[in-house]
């Protein structure tokens, strides 16, 4: 039995398992009642929704031809979980019952590599996860990866519906999914429970954890860090027992997974920008009729507006909700601070752009920073998500 076949029969186990102790309260299903999160926040359907179809022709089924699953890795109040089952809503809608998928959060169907693996063996049809997570099937995803390359989410989004996002779309590299639309996970900050960590300074021989990618930690490093990529599943406890001084991730994430009950201090440094990928398993979409693809298409199309506005929406309120529900302390840095730690970790770009490619990163930097300049002058079109 050769290694992928077994990689396929442990990763059949692991879903076996997760699906039987789940039973049916971990995952929520398409549609959703028009009291959900969801259904309250998502924007207005488009004007291509009343005639969509997917070759129906009016139909509707009793009983969906189609029966998919989506797997997540955060609590359903979270933006990236209500982003899926607004995807799975809308795409039920629109082909009237044809389709339905089941969301999984909270890691139901496992971590996210292991999700990652099983959308690449086709045992899972869609899923999303940072960006950060793909390099290693396709080393262009280090420039996004990069310290302080983003200062903006309006920036990020700018680009990512510009051609060199687009470009980014379909097979990710050498993995058997592609990407079909993208999320976010919001700007990484540090936490901390040794001390306030304001200026690059004070993060000389801290111990933290980052994600397990090779240009996060490079940038730490940087700065003089001692950066850890433990499992995710075993962060809170390190936290607790002083195992690790610190850690970075999106505000919603601290909140999600109450790294606040162990943490005293939230800098909010912003250092990274988290771009998430949704992805699908490619010979799952291309086995598809093309009315049920651009069905698809135009759900994701959605659930990607639906996103920004949930995410910006959430991520506005949650530096207050920790002030008024946490005893962490809330330290939101200076521009001029902000420009401290990009110059801090600079070389990171120096020390990754032949394996990213010269001409690439130079390329992706030089549009970002068009679109900076057209949002520092106001004239950048945010009518889309604003």
């Amino acid at each position: 039995m050769n290694r992928r076949i077994l990689r396929i029969v442990a990763l059949s186990l692991v879903m076996i398992f997760a699906l039987t102790a789940c039973g049916s309260g971990s995952s929520t299903t398409a549609p959703a009642s028009s009291g959900t999160a969801a259904a309250q926040s998502a924007p207005a359907a488009s004007d291509k929704t009343e005639a969509a179809s997917a070759g129906t022709e009016g139909k509707v089924y009793e009983t969906p031809e189609y029966e998919w699953k989506f797997g997540d890795s955060m609590s359903e109040a979270h933006p990236l979980c209500m982003s899926a089952q607004a995807f799975a809503d809308k795409l039920f809608e629109i082909t009237n019952g044809r389709c339905h998928v089941t969301v999984y959060p909270n890691s139901t169907l496992g971590s996210l590599q292991e999700m990652a693996e099983q959308c690449d063996l086709g045992l899972l049809e869609f899923f999303d996860s940072s960006c950060a997570n793909f390099s290693t099937y396709s080393s262009k995803f280090y420039a996004f990866n990069m310290p302080y390359l983003f200062y903006s989410v309006d920036v990020a989004y700018a680009f990512e519906d510009g051609e060199m996002g687009k470009a980014l779309m379909g097979p990710v590299g050498d993995a058997g999914f592609s990407c079909i639309g993208f999320w976010e996970n919001g700007m990484r900050c540090i936490t901390s429970n040794k001390k306030p960590i304001v200026v690059p300074e004070d993060a000389v021989g801290l111990k933290i954890r980052t994600m397990n990618n090779k240009v996060h930690m490079t940038a730490f490093e940087q700065v003089g860090a001692s950066p850890s990529a433990l499992s995710f599943s075993e962060l809170f406890t390190a936290l607790q027992q002083n195992v690790i001084d610190a850690q970075e991730n999106p505000c919603l994430n601290i909140k999600d997974y109450s790294f606040y009950e162990v943490q005293d201090y939230l800098t909010v440094t912003q250092h990274f920008y988290d771009i998430q990928l949704v992805c699908a398993n490619t010979q799952f979409l291309e086995s598809l009729p093309d009315d049920v693809v651009a069905a698809i298409n135009e759900a994701m199309e959605y659930a990607v507006e639906f996103h920004r506005r949930e995410s910006i929406r959430q991520n506005e309120e949650v530096l207050q909700w920790f002030r008024d529900n946490t005893n962490m302390e809330v330290i939101e840095i200076t521009q001029e601070q902000k420009e401290a730690w990009h110059d801090a970790m600079a070389e990171t770009y120096n020390v990754y752009r032949d394996e990213i490619g010269a001409d690439y990163l130079d390329a992706v930097v030089a549009e970002v920073n068009r679109l900076q300049a057209e949002y520092e002058a106001g004239t950048l079109d945010t009518s889309g998500w604003r």
